[in-house]
């Protein structure tokens, strides 16, 4: 069986002034797909639940990768459920806000959502504030998304962060922001679980960012775009301009 595992942002699901949306031909080969047999889902950054109205009109998904590899969760009727989880405790994220909390904001999942602390996020109304890190106490803590003001601050702040506390907790840029889970988590680690629970014999991904450089490098097949950071195409097998045409070349393979 044939397992395709897929980033979200800006790989299958994109914004412009209007709002979000997908590509048709994307959705129509991801059916098609399907259809010949083949498990479709998504390896993301993003929290299990953490996604609002964004996959309103996308593909049925056979699975989610979610929180940069900390969650695993295969389809139940009408939910996802996590099969998976590698957890964060409070003690790590106190540490992570002492030390980056003033140059930063964070961004905590926890439970498949997505938890602000202190104050809300004028951009993200839906997402519940906690009045401090105690407060987390008790939930299933996966990863924190980590924004910073710039490309180059994400990338400083993730090395400090892998240099400091690498023992423990891996540190993944992806554009200005910076996604921490447990050491030894990754984008890659939870597509290798996802083909091991749905008993694929291979496993495609695609993604577009580095933080997708775990999961190019352990998929079977890994596919990114031309219009990538050179540093993540150069871990993928194939160079494309959309899903669509990944989904064909594997179909071949």
């Amino acid at each position: 069986m044939k397992v395709f595992a897929s980033d979200f942002d800006n790989t299958l699901h994109f914004m412009d002034r209007t709002g979000g949306y997908f590509r048709s031909g994307d959705l129509s080969a991801i059916l098609n797909f399907q259809d010949h047999g083949g498990l479709f889902g998504l390896c993301t950054g993003r929290p299990l639940f953490g996604f609002g109205n964004d996959l309103d009109h996308g593909p049925e998904l056979d699975f989610i990768v979610a929180s940069s590899g900390a969650v695993v969760a295969e389809k139940k009727e009408d939910t996802f459920v996590p099969v998976f989880e590698s957890v964060l405790t409070t003690k790590q994220i106190a540490m992570l806000d002492e030390t980056f909390g003033k140059e930063s904001i964070f961004y905590i999942h926890a439970d498949g959502h997505i938890f602000t602390l202190y104050e809300r996020r004028p951009q993200y109304p839906q997402q519940t504030v906690l009045p401090s890190i105690d407060a987390l106490n008790g939930r299933h803590i996966t990863c924190v998304s980590v924004w910073t003001p710039s490309n180059r601050t994400a990338s400083l702040i993730a090395a400090r962060i892998n240099a400091m506390y690498g023992k423990e907790m891996a540190g993944y840029q992806n554009t200005q922001w910076i996604d921490v889970v447990h050491a030894g988590v990754s984008k890659g680690t939870g597509a290798l679980h996802a083909k091991q629970l749905l008993h694929g014999d291979v496993i495609a991904g695609i993604g577009d960012s580095f933080n997708d450089i775990p999961l190019l490098e352990a998929a079977d097949i890994s596919f990114s775009f031309h219009a990538s950071e050179d540093e993540v195409k150069e871990k993928a097998d194939y160079l494309v301009d959309t899903v669509a045409e990944a989904l064909a070349i594997f179909a071949k393979i």
